[in-house]
């Protein structure tokens, strides 16, 4: 799960918003550990679409 939270000047948070990204984690190659570019694109499309409703 990836949050993105935004913080004000008195310590307050706000999770604004939460993005996430499902795969296997045992038995990985080389290759396939961290994002593909398609997974990227889907991941910041996810965080971005709460902030761009603001």
């Amino acid at each position: 799960m990836i949050k993105l939270e935004a913080g004000s000047g008195w310590g307050e948070v706000e999770t604004i918003a939460d993005g996430r990204l499902e795969r296997r984690v045992v038995g990985l190659a080389a290759g396939e550990v961290g994002l593909t570019l398609a997974e990227g694109k889907n991941l910041l499309g996810e965080l971005a679409r709460p902030i761009l409703q603001i």
